[in-house]
C-alpha cells in the first residue's frame, strides 16, 4: 500500500511538469534558433501562441566587424507545417503586440506570422556613438538582409510555404526584399506600396491637385480646396495655436512658422485623401478655431516637419534611396508664404549630419526586376489613394506581376474590403500559387 501511494504521488508531482514541457516546447525551439537572444510569450486572441523575440543582426551586413544590434520580431504560431506570412514592417512594430492583432493574410490563410520591426525604429535601433556614421547603415540592402537572415533562421522550424507582405513603406520593404533575395519566399503581396521616382515625385502633387475637380468626387474636392483657402487666408489666427503646439510638444522647428503652417496644411490634404476622410472636414464657419486647429494638426502632423518625428528615419531613406512626394505650391498662389518646397525634407526634418544625395539606382533596379521577374507577386492599391499615383501601375508591364486597384478605396485598401468578385479572384490566385509544387 505504501509503495502504491509513493508511485501515485510521483505521477501526481510529475504530471504538471510534463504539461509544462509540452506547453513550452515551441518556446524552447524558438530559443534554440541561431541568432535569437531572447523570447517572451505574450497574450493573443488570434493565435495558439505568440511571442516577442529579439534577433541578433549585423549593423552592416557588408562589414560584420562593426558589431550587432537587437531586432524585435513578433511571432504568431499556428502550426509548423502551415503557411508562414512574413510582415516586413517599414516602421515600429509596437502596434502589432496587441492581443487582438492579426494581419490580414495570416488570418485569410490561417497562417503563422512573423512580424519584423524595421531597423532604426523603436526597439530595433543600432547603438552607435558616432552620429556621423549612424545613418550610413540604414540602407534597403541591409534591411532586406535583416529579413533574409530571419526567414532563413525560421525555416528550421516552419516547413510550409512563405509569403512576404507589408503595408505602405512595409510594402516597399516586401518588394525590395523579393528583389534582393528572389528565392527566399514563394509569394510577395505588397499593400499600397509606392515606388517614387525621386525625393519630390511630382506625380502625387498632380493627383492631389486634380482630386475632385470633376466626376463623383467633385463635392469633396471643392470642399477640400475651399477649406484650405480659408486656412491660408486666416493663417494669423492659427499661427498662435501652431506656436503653442510646438512649445507644448517640445518640437525643433528649423523653418519659419509661416512655412511650417503652409506645409502642415498641404500635408493635411494628402493625409485626408489617404485615409478617405475628406468628409470629416469641419464646417469652418460654425466650428471653434481651436477645434479646427486640432483637426489640422491631427492630419497635417506639424511634427512630421521636424527632427522630432518618430518616423524620421524614413526621411533619411527617402532622400537617399526611396524617394518621397512633392507639393504643388502654385495652386494657391499668393495665399502661401512658401514659394518652393524643393529640398523640404532636408530643410525641415533631417538631422544636420544627413547630407546624402538621392541615388536612383534602387528605383531603377526595382523597375527592371518587376518587369522581368517570374516571381509570384501581387500588388494592392486604392483608387483614390494619393500613394497609388506613385505606385508601380504605370511603370511595370509583366504578366507575372498582378496589380489590383480597389475601386473607390484609399490607403486602407485590404483584400477583405475589395468588391466580392475581385476579393475572391485575389484569394483564388493566392491559393493557386500555394498549391504549386
Amino acid at each position: 500500500m505504501k509503495k502504491t501511494f509513493i508511485l501515485l504521488l510521483c505521477i501526481y508531482i510529475s504530471f504538471p511538469a510534463v504539461l509544462a514541457k509540452r506547453k513550452t516546447s515551441f518556446l524552447n525551439r524558438l530559443s534554440e534558433i541561431p541568432g535569437v537572444t531572447s523570447v517572451k510569450q505574450i497574450q493573443s486572441e488570434k493565435f495558439k501562441e505568440r511571442y516577442i523575440i529579439t534577433f541578433r543582426q549585423y549593423i552592416d551586413h557588408n562589414d560584420t566587424s562593426l558589431g550587432t544590434f537587437s531586432q524585435r520580431v513578433i511571432v504568431g504560431n499556428v502550426n509548423t507545417d502551415s503557411v508562414t506570412v512574413v510582415v516586413t514592417e517599414g516602421y515600429s512594430a509596437s502596434y502589432t503586440e496587441k492581443a487582438s492583432y492579426r494581419e490580414e493574410l495570416s488570418s485569410i490563410l490561417n497562417a503563422n506570422s512573423i512580424i519584423i520591426e524595421h531597423r532604426y525604429f523603436n526597439e530595433s535601433v543600432p547603438k552607435i556613438k558616432d552620429n556621423n556614421r549612424f545613418w550610413e547603415y540604414l540602407t534597403t540592402y541591409n534591411a532586406a538582409t535583416d529579413h533574409h537572415r530571419i526567414v532563413e533562421a525560421f525555416k528550421s522550424i516552419y516547413k510550409g510555404k512563405f509569403i512576404a507582405t507589408g503595408v505602405s513603406k512595409g510594402g516597399i520593404c516586401a518588394n525590395l526584399y523579393r528583389m534582393y533575395y528572389p528565392k527566399d519566399v514563394d509569394i510577395t503581396v505588397p499593400y499600397v506600396a509606392p515606388l517614387c521616382k525621386g525625393v519630390e515625385d511630382e506625380r502625387m502633387a498632380i493627383m492631389v491637385e486634380n482630386y475632385g475637380k470633376d466626376g463623383e468626387r467633385f463635392e469633396e474636392g471643392t470642399m477640400m480646396r475651399e477649406f484650405m483657402e480659408y486656412l491660408f487666408q486666416n493663417r494669423n489666427q492659427y499661427l498662435v495655436f501652431l506656436e503653442k503646439y510646438i512649445a507644448e510638444n517640445n518640437l525643433v522647428c528649423k523653418i519659419p512658422l509661416d512655412e511650417l503652417f503652409d506645409l502642415t496644411v498641404l500635408d493635411m490634404r494628402v493625409a485626408l485623401l489617404a485615409r478617405g476622410e475628406v468628409k470629416k472636414i469641419p464646417e469652418w464657419d460654425k466650428t471653434p478655431i481651436d477645434s479646427i486647429f486640432k483637426f489640422v494638426a491631427k492630419y497635417g502632423s506639424p511634427e512630421g516637419f521636424t527632427p522630432n518625428y518618430d518616423n524620421m528615419p524614413y526621411y533619411v531613406q527617402a532622400v537617399r534611396e526611396l524617394g518621397h512626394y512633392a507639393y504643388n505650391v502654385n495652386e494657391f498662389g499668393d495665399l502661401l508664404s512658401i514659394k518652393s518646397t524643393a529640398d523640404y525634407l532636408r530643410r525641415t526634418a533631417l538631422p544636420d549630419e544627413v547630407q546624402y544625395e538621392y541615388d536612383p539606382e534602387t528605383h531603377n533596379s526595382t523597375i527592371e526586376f518587376l518587369n522581368t521577374t517570374d516571381a509570384h507577386m501581387l500588388f494592392i492599391y486604392g483608387e483614390y489613394d494619393p500613394w497609388t499615383s506613385v505606385g508601380i501601375k504605370d511603370l511595370v508591364s509583366n504578366p507575372n506581376v498582378y496589380i489590383f486597384i480597389n475601386p473607390g478605396n484609399c490607403h486602407r485598401s485590404k483584400i477583405n474590403n475589395f468588391p466580392k468578385d475581385i476579393k475572391e479572384k485575389i484569394i483564388d490566385i493566392l491559393h493557386y500559387w500555394l498549391r504549386e509544387k
